[in-house]
């Protein structure tokens, strides 16, 4: 315990003021009376009962074992506390609060008053041996002072001290040894004091020789005709690039600079010195040359095409650290394989074996540009850090060339200003228009990658089990890299929690569950206890069809977020539909014939919605059977999947148990996909994919629900009736 805890014991005590003080069961120091009649009565009872007078020497007792427990108290300072504390008892009245906090306060006075004048003594001392120091020795020779100083200024490269340098080096070395005598526990001897002044000069000269080199650092990397910038965009237009350098990145190069310099001037032990401005210049000119030559490395790449140039050299212009030749190329090397798997990660219908072919290819094309045959890294990748930086520029030029994100996020006051003209219903400026745009497609687009049923969660869970370490280390790097890029896009850093979580079945389609689980419900089920498939099947088909009469075609305009904006033709078209199945078509989106059709949040953009109902309705043999089949498919198929869930007695506990999670939601998705048969009949696919955040498991933990329907539909016409033809269901719970 230190002394500034003991002081707020003090407080405490003084607090009770005349109450008398006693020992609870627990052995804490506590007020026993609060009234004067109470206290008389106490102090009767010390005069005349044993177990009173017990009751002041347990008080007393707690007293003095607080102060020896005390750090630097100890024995002395708790004799010195008896003494006060036994003449108050030999008064014959029991011990109060404002007794006790004054033998604490008395103790804290003594201790203090004895600490501050050993310190006085130590700052004399050490003044003392700061004169001697300062002083020329006998023979005549400088002081240590002058000694030191001229020592350490002659190998770090700079001229004789001025005497204003000379003051700043006594003052600096008079600061430092009084520090020293704060935090040691006794005087400083003439070695000790030697020393500390030893460290304090080579500190204070150090300061000077990187000031030196910082300004010189400054004086070729700042502005003006002949400055930095000037200079880089001269040598970028005799190359013929075209591009402006954000103001970040130039800093970078700039900070470069004068790290190159301080690498120069400074790490040499043998070639310490002050740079001149001709050095200086020629480390900036080769800063600009190196990166000029990584724009240049782009322009000429053979295999890109103009806007994919363009985009890779806006990187390069706004990157956090400097991209040389060899870097730029690995970025060229690898774009297009980069771009395909984000595209098929995004778009929202690919399959599972889709995605692993094109992260294969992305991870072969990454590796192959930055390493050599034998693992090492290619020359011009510096190290980890290059790499890194290549693999993130990469992923952040293929979202750009998906429109998704931009360049830099929107500022607060760009959003205020959105805010502000959405309030008033004002059109947004066109570029202002096409970054929200860019923003809202990036989120758009990773909702859908880690969101229920995509295959991205099973390849993460098959990288996650490659038996190769190096191999799998390797694989979740490149992964993560652009997982994280397509997150940093959406300006959003809600998704983030999705990432640092292992995958559980209940995030993917069924198909890609099975591979994990092949069968089973992954439940422990009690004694005797069995799943009715059979009453599942009857339940689930029911709920389809009595949804098909419950949400007819023929109110689907109702849904419109914008009906004033929208179209007669429009109206139309979504009265073909019932409104609840075009809530989730604008929403989710629905797969027909393998076509992703819908989704986004559409609803707003009355254009877009139009274009998508088209392609919809081009899917079947005319608007009306469009509408007949697809009004009943929608969201009401997953609350009749949990409805018969929890009406059997096997699964009733741990589907209410998982639906009451109080954690975050992690997917919860229904997709639907239909597929038209030649003889003119249906298949309808319905899925639920539900998972929630554990935290009662684990931290990382998570629990979910898979389950599958299938059904036939004869055909497109009045009166429609679905016949089931296969379920399937499937718990999890995944730990980390």
């Amino acid at each position: 315990m230190k002394i500034n805890d003991l002081n707020i014991i003090a407080q405490r005590l003084g607090a009770f003021g005349k109450e008398h003080l006693g020992i609870d069961h627990r052995g804490h120091t506590v007020p026993t009376t609060s009234s004067l009649g109470g206290r008389i009565a106490s102090w009767i009872r010390s005069r005349h009962s044993d177990t009173a007078a017990q009751a002041n020497r347990d008080v007393m007792t707690g007293i003095i074992n607080t102060i020896r427990q005390t750090d630097d108290l100890g024995d002395r300072f708790a004799a010195i506390a008896r003494k006060s504390l036994e003449s108050r008892l030999a008064a014959g009245r029991p011990l109060s609060g404002r007794d006790a906090a004054r033998v604490l306060q008395d103790v804290i006075r003594i201790k203090t008053t004895e600490d501050q004048a050993r310190l006085e003594t130590r700052l004399i001392n050490a003044r003392d041996q700061f004169q001697k120091l300062c002083a020329p020795h006998a023979d005549g020779s400088p002081s240590d002072l002058e000694t030191q100083m001229a020592m350490r200024r002659q190998r770090f490269g700079l001229p004789p001290a001025t005497a204003e340098q000379l003051q700043g080096y006594r003052d600096a070395a008079l600061r430092d040894l009084e520090a020293g005598a704060r935090r040691a526990d006794h005087s400083l001897t003439a070695a000790e004091s030697l020393d500390a002044l030893g460290e304090s000069v080579r500190m204070q000269t150090l300061k000077e020789a990187k000031a030196g080199i910082a300004a010189m650092a400054e004086q070729v990397g700042g502005e003006g005709p002949h400055g930095f910038t000037a200079r880089l965009g001269a040598a970028m237009r005799t190359r013929g690039l075209v591009g402006d350098i954000s103001p970040a990145t130039r800093d970078v190069l700039v900070q470069t600079i004068h790290d190159k310099l301080s690498a120069r001037c400074l790490n040499d032990s043998n070639n310490m010195h002050q740079p001149t401005l001709a050095e200086a210049a020629t480390v900036a000119d080769n800063i600009i040359n190196s990166f000029v030559a990584a724009l240049d490395t782009v322009e000429h790449a053979r295999a890109l095409p103009r806007e994919a140039k363009r985009i890779l050299q806006d990187a390069i212009l706004h990157a956090p650290q400097p991209v040389n030749a060899a870097m730029a190329q690995a970025m060229c090397d690898t774009l297009q394989d980069t771009g395909q798997f984000l595209r098929t990660l995004t778009r929202g219908d690919a399959s599972p074996a889709g995605l692993k072919r094109d992260f294969d290819a992305y991870a072969r094309t990454m590796h192959a540009a930055l390493t050599q045959a034998d693992g090492s890294l290619r020359p011009g990748i510096g190290g980890g850090p290059e790499a890194g930086l290549v693999r993130i520029l990469t992923a952040q030029a293929a979202c750009r060339m998906l429109d998704l994100g931009n360049l830099a996020p929107l500022s607060k006051d760009e959003l205020e200003h959105v805010r502000e003209l959405d309030k008033q219903g004002q059109p947004l400026p066109p570029d202002l228009a096409g970054r929200i745009a860019a923003r809202n497609a990036a989120d758009y687009a990773v909702r859908r990658a880690l969101g229920g049923g995509s295959p991205l969660h099973a390849l993460r869970r098959e990288l996650a089990g490659e038996a190769d370490a190096d191999l799998r280390s390797r694989n979740n790097l490149l992964l993560m890299n652009a997982l994280n890029t397509l997150v940093h896009a959406t300006e959003n850093r809600d998704y983030e929690d999705l990432l640092i979580r292992a995958p559980g079945l209940g995030q993917m389609r069924m198909a890609e569950a099975r591979r994990f689980v092949p069968q089973g419900l992954g439940l422990t089920l009690p004694g005797g206890q069995t799943f009715d498939m059979a009453a599942a099947r009857r339940q689930v088909l029911d709920g389809l069809n009595a949804t098909v009469r419950s949400t007819p075609p023929g109110n689907g305009a109702s849904a419109l977020s914008r009906l004033d904006e929208a179209s007669p033709e429009l109206i139309r078209k979504c009265n073909f539909f019932s409104d609840q199945f075009l809530k989730d078509f604008a929403r989710s989106g629905i797969t027909v014939n393998g076509h992703r059709i819908g989704g986004g949040g559409i609803s707003q953009y009355p254009q877009r919605l139009e274009q998508e109902l088209d392609a919809l309705i081009a899917m079947f043999p005319s608007a009306e059977e469009a509408g007949r089949v697809c009004s009943p498919l929608h969201q009401a198929s997953g609350a009749d999947i949990l409805m018969l869930l929890m009406s059997d007695p096997a699964t009733a506990a741990e589907t209410v148990r998982i639906n009451t999670l109080q954690g975050r939601s992690l997917a919860n998705s229904l997709p639907i996909e239909v597929i038209r048969h030649p003889d003119g009949s249906y298949r309808v696919n319905i899925e639920f994919c539900f998972q929630k955040a554990d935290e009662g498991l684990g931290p990382l933990a998570s629990s979910g629900i898979n389950a599958s329907a299938s059904f036939l539909l004869p055909n497109g016409r009045e009166p429609l009736q679905f016949r089931i033809e296969d379920l399937d269901v499937l718990f999890n719970t995944q730990l980390g």
